[in-house]
Order: C-alpha cells, then structure tokens, then sequence
C-alpha cells in the first residue's frame, strides 16, 4: 500500500468521524410512526381484555394484524426516502439502523415462538406479557448504544425511562394492566424522543 492510498484511508476514516459526529439522526419519523402505533395497539389490547371495551378476543388478531400492516407499509414508504437525507449515511444513522433492524427482527422472532408455544404446546397467553418486558428493556438497550454512538445525551434518558417501565412491568407480569403501562409508557419512551428527534433533526438542516 503507498503512502497516497494509506492517506487516503485516513482521510475517508476522519471525513466519516466528523460526519457521524455532526449528523443529526434521522430515524425520528419511523419512531414516532412505531410509537404511536404501539400506544394505540398496546392500549387497545387491555382494553379489550378487561373488557373496558366488550369485544370479542379474537379481535386482538385484526387489532394486531392492523398493527403489522400499518407499520410495514409505513416501513416501506418512508424507509427508502430516509437513506436520501443528507447525514443518512453516517455513522451514527448507520449504527441507528442496523440497532433497531437488529431489534425488530428479535421481536419478531421471539413473537413467532411465542405463537408456536401458544398454539401447539402448552403455553399460555401469559407468554406475550413476557415480550412486552423484553422489548422495554431491548429498547433501553438500543437507545444506549445509539446514544452513545450518535453523542444525542437526551437518548440516555430514553433508555433509562425504558428500563425502568421494563422494570415496573415485571412486578404486574401476569396482569392485564401490563398493557396499559406499555401503551402509556411508549408515549414517554418512543413518541417524545421521536419528536426530539424530528426537532434537532429540522433544526440541524434549518
């Protein structure tokens, strides 16, 4: 390797250093979008199974499956016009994204087996309760490792928020009232630092 390529590399690597230490993070919209959804999901689900709202349990399934759908298509609009923002590909929106997909997938995961247990073991409904724990506290995770990558301080405070709601949920795990906590606390935990992030976003781009 010459001394002009070995440069070059140097170069490249302090360009995307600076680039991810400026970059505003960009994924605000897919939050907002993902906790809206969940508050509403959440809440609807204790509802419904308190029976605040006398509907059949089988409209979990549709209220789920609207859940799923909504958020794909929202996924596949806004995901492709997101990597066009000036500052997607630094490193701090990189790392945003791949921490999140990564995330994603293992609920995703976790909810299939959960399914599976359910249907064709012994399982019972209970074990959906223990993946609202979970995703609080993956959550938290996220948000620590974004925050600590992308320097966004005001993400720390994301992450100990959902690590506390994870927390508080374990002590109700086997109570209808889970769900109720979740769909508030996404309010606190996804919405609100969604919305920061939308604002530092505008503001950075202003």
């Amino acid at each position: 390797m010459t001394n002009d390529q070995i440069l070059d590399d140097l170069n490249y690597a302090s360009a995307l250093a600076r680039e991810g230490a400026s970059a505003p993070l960009v994924g605000g919209r897919i939050g907002l979008m993902w906790g809206c959804l969940l508050s509403i999901t959440l809440t609807l689900q204790w509802a419904i199974l308190s029976q605040a709202l006398n509907l059949p349990l089988q409209t979990l399934f549709y209220v789920w499956f609207a859940f799923a759908a909504i958020g794909g298509t929202g996924i596949a609009v806004m995901g492709p016009k997101l990597d066009k923002i000036d500052g997607a590909q630094s490193v701090s929106n990189r790392v945003e994204k791949v921490v999140w997909t990564t995330f994603s997938t293992m609920m995703a995961i976790l909810f299939a087996g959960a399914l599976l247990n359910v249907l064709f073991l012994s399982g019972d409904t209970t074990h959906y309760n223990l993946l609202v724990i979970i995703a609080f506290a993956g959550q938290g995770m996220a948000y620590g490792v974004v925050a600590k990558i992308s320097k966004a301080r005001w993400l720390f405070a994301a992450s100990l928020a959902s690590f506390i709601t994870a927390s508080l949920c374990i002590t109700v795990y086997d109570e209808t009232v889970l769900y109720l906590i979740g769909g508030i606390a996404c309010l606190f935990t996804i919405v609100i630092p969604s919305l920061i992030s939308l604002k530092n976003e505008h503001h950075d781009n202003i």
